[in-house]
């Protein structure tokens, strides 16, 4: 039990550092403070729990050959981050983000500067974050490890449970949407929807601006979701 929840505290760390990655690159990128990454409500991207994991156990080995180390974390986890944009769409017939933009992108799901990105990452959470995070974390006692770890975990399925309703309700409302000429009908449904799950959907549009539907940008959808909420905030 204790080597289970040892490595679910290293998924979630990982998450929560991928989130804060996030969140620094578009305050440099941007200039602003953006708190809406990924579908989840908490702070934490599990696909960097996923690259975290996938180099601290597998790519470990290479730790002191930091050129086979920049590589393979580029290869493996380029290729986590396709399988993911390719499964969430296949699940939720949403296109989550799109790097058609970027240059030596492929299928607008993966592209080299990502790819370049979790190469630097990998040497910088091997040789920094890991020496410094988990050296403090190992000191603690098991029972507080275990105690953090349920508690992340009670946290986290709660925010998928919670999560996942919300993204299969959004799915089928956006199918409706692009099979009937219904504008009116649809704000009539989108503010049904924001008087339970206001915060939800203001979440995921948040997160993902660029989200598409069949090839379609739904961004007619997230202005109609904008004016909604701001009505909402106003009443």
């Amino acid at each position: 039990m204790y080597g289970f929840l040892y490595f679910y505290l290293r998924f979630m760390i990982y998450a929560m550092l991928g989130f804060l990655i996030e969140t620094v690159s578009i305050l440099i990128n941007y200039k602003r403070i953006s708190l809406h990454r990924g579908f989840f409500i908490g702070p934490y991207l599990p696909i960097f729990g996923f690259g975290g994991i996938i180099i601290n156990y597998g790519l470990a080995k290479y730790e002191n050959d930091l050129l086979a180390l920049f590589i393979l974390s580029m290869v493996f986890c380029t290729i986590l981050e396709y399988l993911s944009s390719y499964i969430l769409e296949k699940i939720f017939k949403l296109r989550w983000w799109n790097y058609y933009d970027k240059k030596f992108n492929l299928n607008g799901r993966v592209c080299l500067q990502n790819a370049i990105g979790f190469g630097v990452a990998s040497i910088f959470v091997l040789k920094i974050f890991n020496p410094v995070v988990f050296g403090f974390i190992d000191s603690l006692s098991k029972t507080t490890i275990m105690t953090i770890s349920i508690v992340l975990m009670i946290i986290f399925i709660i925010d998928m449970m919670v999560t996942l309703y919300t993204l299969i309700k959004l799915q089928l409302n956006t199918q409706e949407y692009f099979h009937k000429d219904a504008t009116k009908a649809i704000k009539k449904e989108i503010k049904e929807n924001f008087k339970k799950h206001s915060f939800l959907y203001r979440r995921i549009f948040k997160s993902y601006p660029s989200i598409t539907k069949d090839n379609k940008n739904i961004k007619d959808i997230e202005n109609i979701v904008s004016k909604e909420a701001n009505n909402d905030e106003r009443k």
